[in-house]
C-alpha cells in the first residue's frame, strides 16, 4: 500500500459512509501502532483539507452514483479559504461524522464477530488491529483492499483476478455439490474452460447449456477475448440432454459504480445472446461492506433484483474455510499491506 496516498482520502459522499469506515480501516492497518481513534482521523481530515484546500464531499451521492474525484473538488482561492475556516471554527462537526464512523465499525465487528480483523474500543472510540491474523481476517483484508484498488496500484490485476477466483468458492457454497462452476472472465489465473474468442466462449457455454446461441460471430471484433461482461457461471446438470435448469450468471464489481455493472448479467442482455428456456439468476459479488448499523442494506434503491453477495456474506459463507483460498495471488499482496507503516502523522 502506498502511505502517501494513504494520506488522501478520497473524497467519496458522506452518504455512501462504508467508503469512510473503509478508510479508517486502512489507516488503521498502515498506522506505526496498529490503531486509529476517534479523534486522531478527525484531524487528519481537517489537516488534509487545510492542505489540499478542499471543500468537504457532498453530503449526498455525486451525480448518477458516481466517485468524486479531486479534480472535481476543487475550489477558487476564496472558497478554498471559506471551507478552512469551517473546518477551524466548526471542528465538532466532522469529530460527530467520525463518531458516526466508528459506530458503523462497531456493528461490523457485532456482525461479524471473531472474523473481523480489528477490535472497537467499549467507547467505540478506538479501532485496533488484531495482534494475530487468521486466514478468515486476511480474507477480510483482501477484499477491503479489493474495495479500494485507488490505494493499491501494481496489485490491482491480481486482486481482481483473485477476486473472481473467491466468487467461484461462493457459487460452490449457493449451488449442490454435484453444481458445475466456471471462471468465464478474462482475468489473469483463468486457464480453465472458457478460452479464446469471446464468441467462441458463448457458442461452448451455449452448447453445455444445451442452449440455441442467438448473436453472431461478426457481431464481435475479431480480436476480441473479452468475457462479455460474464465473470462466473454456474448450473445445476441434469441427467438429460434437454435445455432449462438452474442458472447462476455472476458479475465480480471491484468499482464503487458496481451500480452501473449490474446490467452486464441482467436477464435481458443475456436472453438476447442464448436463447434460454429458463431465466438464469443473475448475481453481483461486491467487495463492499454494504450494510446499516442494523446489518440491512445500505442504498437498496440501486439493486436491480439481482442476488447481491458483499463483504459479509463472503466472510460468512466462506470465513470458516478461509485457508483454501490463501494460495490466491491477493493473500501474497495482504502481507504487503499488513507490513507497510506510514510515518507518524
Amino acid at each position: 500500500m502506498a502511505t502517501d496516498t494513504l494520506y488522501r482520502s478520497h473524497n467519496f459522499a458522506f452518504f455512501d459512509a462504508h467508503h469512510w469506515e473503509d478508510w479508517v480501516e486502512l489507516c488503521c492497518i498502515a498506522s506505526l501502532d496498529g490503531e486509529a481513534d476517534v479523534a486522531g482521523i478527525a484531524e487528519r481530515l481537517r489537516q488534509e483539507r487545510d492542505t489540499r484546500g478542499k471543500s468537504e464531499p457532498p453530503e449526498n451521492d455525486a451525480p448518477d452514483g458516481e466517485e468524486t474525484n479531486g479534480d472535481e473538488l476543487e475550489v477558487g482561492e476564496s472558497e478554498g479559504l471559506l471551507a478552512q475556516a469551517a473546518w477551524a471554527t466548526e471542528p465538532d462537526k466532522r469529530t460527530l461524522q467520525v463518531k458516526d464512523w466508528f459506530l458503523s465499525l462497531a456493528s461490523r465487528a457485532r456482525l461479524l464477530g471473531d472474523n473481523y480483523p480489528f477490535v472497537v474500543s467499549a467507547d467505540n472510540a478506538k479501532l485496533n488491529l488484531r495482534a494475530n491474523s487468521t486466514d478468515a481476517h486476511r480474507l477480510y483484508i483482501a477484499l477491503l483492499m479489493m474495495a479500494n484498488l485507488h490505494y493499491f496500484q501494481g496489485m490491482q490485476a491480481d486482486l481482481t483476478s483473485s477476486f473472481e477466483s473467491i466468487g467461484a468458492s461462493v457459487f460452490s457454497w449457493l449451488l449442490p455439490a454435484h453444481a458445475t462452476v466456471h471462471r468465464f472472465g478474462k482475468g489473469i489465473g483463468n486457464t480453465g474452460r472458457y478460452q479464446g474468442h469471446v464468441w467462441d466462449k458463448l457458442k461452448l457455454l451455449a452448447d453445455d447449456l444445451s442452449c440455441g446461441i442467438k448473436c453472431r460471430k461478426d457481431q464481435y471484433a475479431a480480436n476480441d477475448t473479452g468475457d462479455d461482461g460474464l465473470d462466473l457461471v454456474g448450473w445445476v446438470p441434469w441427467q438429460d440432454s434437454a435445455s432449462g435448469r438452474l442458472l447462476l450468471l455472476g458479475q465480480c464489481a471491484c468499482t464503487p459504480n458496481w451500480v452501473s455493472k449490474q446490467h452486464a448479467v441482467s436477464v435481458g442482455t443475456w436472453n438476447s445472446k442464448i436463447e434460454f428456456v429458463t431465466n438464469p439468476l443473475p448475481v453481483i459479488l461486491i467487495p463492499y461492506f454494504l450494510r446499516t448499523n442494523s446489518g440491512g442494506w445500505h442504498g437498496a434503491t440501486d439493486f436491480a433484483g439481482h442476488l447481491i453477495v458483499d463483504r459479509l456474506r463472503f466472510l460468512r459463507i466462506l470465513g470458516a474455510n478461509a485457508a483454501n483460498l490463501m494460495h490466491l495471488p491477493a493473500f501474497g499482496h495482504v502481507n504487503t499491506c499488513l507490513t507497510t507503516k506510514e510515518g507518524a502523522f
